[in-house]
């Protein structure tokens, strides 16, 4: 009868220990932190060549897909350049040319060789005749070098024409048109159209020292949103320098949003206390097994 009246009030004080434990723990307290939920992507879309605007393709609120094309710049001048290009590669006037005295230059050493090899030839005229022989080889060769660089220039100006057409370097949403046809622009200019995707978004929390220390990165974490409902995030960068002036931790929560059922700009809330407060329901299931297994 005894050694059962022992083990009974030996579980009912590791329980009592562990409720003053977690108690005790659950005293101190962690301010919430608030942000705001943001795309996760957000561009300024620019342009690396100088120009004048001659057409947008797409409107705010338009979806648009990674190379679709959202700008155009006038190009009336690069489509003529590239027009007397291809003209001049075509030409093969110069090659057929340095050709036909090229042959010429080779049979005429070739005749004046073989009058030197039967004793009625003179030798610095055989040499003369290998150096135009050389000199008509050079000729053709500069010819066709001259047109792979005709050829060269063509896919230059081709590739200038194309990077005249601004294309979206993500998927996302055109939420703001920055310039208007007419417009000129350089490369040191702001943004033409702004793209977002908001198919993933973020919040920028700085965190308290206490708080930070809670939170471990390339962890999934819970936010509570104005709204009151509470969603999943995952901690994707927790700074490992602590701001001196604010004692604070940047951290960076991405939220996946594939249908678009939370909103940019939307207020979130992280809170600690949650954290806290599953931490020490671990601690309790902890003991708890360890006492029992005992």
């Amino acid at each position: 009868m005894f050694p059962g009246l022992f083990f009974v009030i030996f579980v009912a004080i590791n329980i009592i220990s562990i409720f003053h434990e977690s108690t005790a723990v659950g005293q101190e307290s962690y301010e919430d932190v608030e942000a705001f939920l943001e795309p996760y992507h957000k561009i300024d879309v620019s342009t690396v060549e100088t120009g004048i605007i001659r057409s947008l393709q797409v409107r705010e609120g338009d979806l648009v897909k990674k190379g679709d094309t959202l700008v155009r710049l006038d190009r009336d001048i690069l489509n003529h350049a590239l027009a007397v290009a291809v003209e001049e590669g075509k030409s093969i006037g110069n090659i057929t040319a340095a050709a036909a005295e090229l042959e010429m230059q080779e049979a005429r050493y070739e005749k004046l060789k073989a009058l030197l090899g039967r004793g009625h030839g003179r030798e610095n005229e055989v040499e003369r005749a290998a150096s135009d022989v050389t000199v008509a080889r050079g000729r053709l060769l500069r010819a066709e070098e001259e047109i792979a660089i005709k050829r060269s220039e063509i896919e230059h100006i081709k590739a200038k024409i194309a990077a005249r057409e601004i294309k979206s370097p993500i998927n996302g949403i055109v939420i703001e048109i920055l310039r208007r046809p007419g417009e000129a622009v350089t490369p040191n200019a702001s943004g033409l159209v702004t793209v977002v995707n908001v198919d993933q978004l973020k919040c920028v929390f700085d965190v308290p020292r206490k708080t930070a220390k809670r939170i471990v990165a390339k962890k999934n974490i819970q936010l509570k949103l104005d709204s009151g409902k509470t969603i999943n995030g995952f901690v994707e960068w927790k700074c490992p320098i602590l701001n001196a002036e604010s004692e604070t931790t940047k951290v960076i929560v991405r939220v996946d949003n594939p249908n678009h059922a939370y909103t940019s700009g939307e207020y979130c809330v992280l809170k600690p206390n949650a954290i806290q407060l599953a931490e020490i329901n671990d601690i309790g299931s902890n003991r708890r097994n360890a006492s029992f297994e005992k």
